[in-house]
C-alpha cells in the first residue's frame, strides 16, 4: 500500500475523523486531507507522532511495510562474524605461505653460496661438522 492509503486506513481503524487526527498531531484538517490524497507528506516530526498515535513502527508508516530490525541486525552481526572468521583464516594462511617462502629463499641462498664456493654438499647438521 501507499502512504496515502495507509494513513487513511489507520485513521479509519481508530474511528477518527480528519479533524480529530489533525488535533492529535497538531496540524490542520486540510493538511491531513493532503496526506490522504497524496499531494503532500508529513514532516519527520509528525511521522513520529503518527507512529506513536497509531502504535505502529516508523518504518510501517514511512515504507508501508514492517522491517524486522532484529533479524536485520542479526544478519549484519552474522556477516561481521563471518568476515572476522575469514580474516583470521586469511591471516593464518598468509603466515604459513610467508614462512614457506622464507624457508625457500633461505634454502636457495644456501645452495647459491655452496655453488659459488664450489662445495659439493652442504652439511647442515652441526654435530658432524669437522674442522
Amino acid at each position: 500500500m501507499s502512504f496515502e492509503q495507509d494513513i487513511k486506513q489507520l485513521r479509519l481503524q481508530k474511528k477518527m475523523t480528519q479533524q480529530e487526527l489533525a488535533d492529535e498531531v497538531r496540524v490542520s484538517r486540510q493538511t491531513v486531507s493532503t496526506w490522504e490524497t497524496g499531494k503532500n507528506y508529513p514532516s519527520l516530526d509528525v511521522l513520529r507522532r503518527l507512529s506513536d498515535l497509531f502504535d505502529v513502527s516508523f518504518e510501517k508508516i514511512m515504507f508501508g511495510e514492517e522491517i524486522d530490525m532484529k533479524n536485520k541486525q542479526k544478519s549484519i552481526a552474522e556477516a561481521i562474524d563471518q568476515d572476522v572468521s575469514l580474516k583470521h583464516r586469511y591471516k593464518r594462511l598468509t603466515m604459513i605461505l610467508g614462512s614457506i617462502f622464507v624457508l625457500l629463499v633461505l634454502w636457495l641462498g644456501m645452495l647459491l653460496v655452496g655453488y659459488q664456493k664450489g662445495i659439493d654438499t652442504i652439511e647442515v647438521n652441526p654435530i658432524t661438522w669437522t674442522k
